[in-house]
């Protein structure tokens, strides 16, 4: 099935009529997450051909009263809103470039290592899946502090390549629900949009999370992304890098200590990491590493790219 936020998020974010603040992405992503749950419950489902699919978001989604309500108060031209109305928009456009993109070595390493972490976080927790978006943005957020608190490397550069503290590449700022990576979120729908994730909705209340606030949305591997990470999995665990392999640590370390945490919980533990209640809303919390691998430390990344590139065909 074509994935909506591919579209949904792409057709504000590559239109420059759409000049949307925080705030208005904020209340917009909120809006399409309700007006899409609502509709493919009362249309059964969406389409998964393409065509159907499209024109199903723009009649019983885009054209929500509380989508447009939003579009209105965010100033939207009232030109781009009965575009809208006609089906005129041109979303099929408006995520070609979203499918064009050529990953980094560090990308690939993010998905593929998120992809990981929804794994292990499933067989660690009763829930077999990760709970929330809320908890998945949290615990990516744990993964990177407690490297970034780790004591510097100081091994040979020549052997491990670039020694900066790595981790994943987002950057975090804070909100309302605590610290939040945009970055995070985009990555986390391509897995979506490729199939190698599934997202249930799982419970009626929502966690306050960005696109999350009146629903709450688990997430899980599919079986294609079961299989992608079966085929990297042992080599990750016995990798030579010391530097995927402190990443690796950490982040068995984050699951094991959130794993069985509940939402209040969480937000508690999360809230005693330092600047996460002083820093001002919207201020900066984390800053990711830009550059982490050469691409000869990596052995496998030429199947590694060739395994998204055919996932996301």
């Amino acid at each position: 099935m074509p994935n909506e936020w591919k579209v949904l998020t792409r057709v504000i974010e590559q239109d420059s009529a759409f000049e949307f603040t925080d705030g208005d992405y904020e209340q917009y992503m909120t809006a399409v997450s309700e007006a899409y749950a609502d509709a493919t419950t009362r249309c059964e489902g969406a389409p998964t051909a393409e065509d159907e699919y499209h024109s199903f978001l723009v009649e019983e989604v885009l054209s929500d009263d509380r989508v447009l309500a939003v579009l209105e108060d965010a100033d939207v031209p009232s030109s781009k809103i009965s575009s809208i109305h006609n089906g005129t928009i041109d979303l099929e456009g408006s995520v070609d470039q979203w499918n064009e993109i050529r990953f980094t070595l560090n990308e690939l390493l993010d998905l593929l290592m998120l992809l990981k972490l929804i794994r292990d976080y499933s067989e660690e927790s009763n829930s077999k899946r990760i709970e929330s978006r809320f908890k998945l943005q949290k615990l990516i957020y744990l993964v990177n502090n407690n490297l970034m608190n780790q004591e510097d490397y100081s091994m040979d550069k020549n052997r491990f390549g670039l020694l900066s503290k790595t981790g994943y590449r987002y950057h975090y700022s804070n909100r309302e629900s605590g610290p939040y990576s945009e970055e995070v979120y985009e990555d986390k729908n391509r897995l979506f949009a490729w199939g190698l994730i599934d997202e249930p909705v799982t419970d009626a209340d929502g966690t306050g999370e960005v696109a999350e606030r009146n629903r709450q949305y688990a997430i899980e591997l599919s079986a294609q992304g079961e299989i992608m990470v079966e085929r990297f999995y042992n080599q990750i665990e016995s990798t030579d890098s010391f530097i995927i392999s402190a990443w690796n640590n950490a982040q068995t370390e984050e699951i094991q200590k959130v794993a069985e945490m509940t939402h209040s919980e969480l937000m508690e533990h999360v809230n005693k990491i330092d600047g996460v209640q002083t820093t001002a809303k919207g201020g900066e919390l984390l800053i990711g590493p830009e550059n982490k691998f050469q691409e000869t430390e990596i052995e496998y990344l030429e199947e590694l790219r060739g395994e998204f590139e055919y996932a996301r065909s």
